[in-house]
């Protein structure tokens, strides 16, 4: 049986992003792979059929010597930079998962030396979309055959399990008439939390915002929000379970991203049926049915 090194930055039970995915796509590779998988924080998952452990610079050791040779690395860059010094010296592969646009924000001479470095040194680099492939072939120096395109998923099946939308509806005490708009994601620029106090004053007056997530612009961003919106409420970060059946109870899901690549979030309102608005940033243009290309909106438009 062939073996896969699977590396994940971050696991928590309780994880608020999709990071809670993984276990269960593990469990249904676990058949046909051999896999380790290595946590650099948090938690180690009880996943039938795969061993877990910390990730550190022997552990990656270790897996390559048990015969290992190939690893695939989601997100961390450090764990592709180890797992390429370890792999590709010895012979073996290096896949790195990277989803995003971090090219449109500042990066430290050293911090932008280093990602380069590590894109040069995986075998292929992975993402979600073909647009984003060539921006990341683009902006990093590397050849487009060198970038994979494997498009993000969800378990639909089990996403739809969480819906409890009249329960949900009830526990926050709002009425069958009244309409939800929810926006679930880190309250940061990239996610477009500033733009959240135009966007609850265009808002109809007897609408709900419900602002899911946490980040560094939660203070400002729900003082100017409840000063226009009263009503709006801030939840915090929730379990992703949690985040499921707010979405399920949702009349309509907001994405005023100045920065995305290829988001589950908006793959989570589609699943729901929940209308959505959302901002041409990353894959989303790739992603959303042609009849719905109407609902995405430039960024920093807070009228529609």
């Amino acid at each position: 049986m062939k073996k896969l090194l699977y590396i994940l930055p971050e696991y928590r039970s309780d994880a608020h992003t999709h990071f809670s995915y993984i276990p269960d796509f593990l469990a249904r590779l676990a058949p046909s792979l051999s896999i380790t998988l290595l946590v650099e924080r948090g938690e180690l998952p009880a996943i039938n059929g795969v061993r877990s452990d910390y990730s550190s610079l022997l552990s990656v050791i270790s897996a390559r010597l048990s015969g290992c040779r190939t690893a695939y690395v989601h997100y961390s860059f450090k764990g592709a930079f180890l797992s390429a010094l370890i792999f590709r010296l010895t012979g073996g592969k290096v896949f790195y998962w990277n989803c995003g646009e971090s090219w449109k924000y500042g990066r430290s001479f050293f911090r932008g030396a280093f990602e380069r470095l590590v894109y040069m040194l995986v075998s292929h680099v992975v993402t979600g979309s073909a647009g984003l492939a060539q921006q990341y072939a683009t902006h990093y120096g590397i050849p487009r055959s060198k970038v994979l395109v494997m498009p993000n998923w969800i378990d639909v099946r089990g996403t739809r399990g969480k819906a409890n939308r009249e329960e949900k509806r009830r526990a926050l005490g709002v009425g069958a008439d009244t309409k939800i708009v929810v926006f679930a994601h880190r309250l940061s620029e990239r996610k477009g939390a500033q733009y959240l106090p135009d966007i609850a004053a265009h808002l109809p007056e007897d609408a709900v915002l419900l602002v899911i997530g946490d980040g560094p612009l939660r203070k400002s961003v729900e003082e100017k929000t409840l000063s226009v919106r009263p009503a709006a409420r801030f939840l915090g970060w929730q379990a992703h379970d949690v985040v499921l059946s707010y979405m399920s109870a949702a009349d309509v899901f907001i994405m005023p991203s100045d920065e995305e690549g290829f988001p589950h979030v908006l793959l989570e309102a589609f699943v729901f049926g929940v209308p959505f608005v959302a901002t041409d940033v990353g894959a989303v243009k790739e992603i959303v049915p042609e009849d719905a290309l109407r609902f995405v909106v430039p960024s920093g438009d807070t009228e529609r």
